[in-house]
């Protein structure tokens, strides 16, 4: 559980190419997000903005703000706080999907008041003890369940797919590194 995994996930999101985003900005036709570039989309620029993160348009950012944004809004302590592996699920589950802090503790058996979409010091309790590859796996699962109920599944659910499944095997992957370490 370290920092470092952060670079493996911005590696994970932007493709082998750290340096330069796979995409860059764009807008998908159909897609409520509007414009991305780099894993981030419009709504969460703008949120940057106001709180005085970054400065400028999306269209125009630098890697060192696009990371920044994504260590800030999806990353942070939280993920630091994770298994190698279980960090990168996070971090992906909450890029792709604005609820995903539920499906988390779902996936933990949380259920009730205690599934409240705030991973706070219970919820990192349970994942910290949970086997890691199990959680990736149902992980997994339960985000794709979500996905295929939305009205873009039609549209973006051959994507959301094979991201799901990239995610999965790189975490999977961290998971069997990290246990190898140790």
């Amino acid at each position: 559980m370290t920092a470092t995994n952060f670079e493996t996930a911005l590696t994970f999101v932007w493709g082998e190419q750290r340096d330069s985003p796979s995409q860059g900005y764009h807008v998908t036709p159909g897609d409520a997000g509007g414009g991305t570039f780099g894993g981030v989309i419009e709504a969460t620029w703008e949120g940057a903005l106001h709180r005085g993160i970054v400065t400028g348009l999306l269209r125009n950012a630098t890697q060192d703000q696009l990371a920044t944004v994504l260590r800030d809004e999806f990353w942070g302590p939280t993920c630091d706080a994770l298994p190698a592996g279980i960090d990168l699920m996070l971090f992906n589950g909450q890029m792709m999907s604005g609820g995903y802090a539920k499906i988390f503790q779902s996936c933990l058996g949380l259920i009730g008041k205690d599934v409240d979409g705030d991973i706070g010091s219970m919820t990192l309790g349970v994942a910290l003890r949970a086997a890691p590859v199990t959680l990736a796996n149902a992980l997994t699962g339960a985000h794709y369940r979500y996905l295929a109920a939305l009205d873009g599944w039609a549209n973006f659910g051959d994507g959301w797919t094979t991201r799901l499944q990239a995610a999965r095997t790189t975490a999977l992957g961290m998971i069997r590194g990290a246990a190898l370490t140790v």
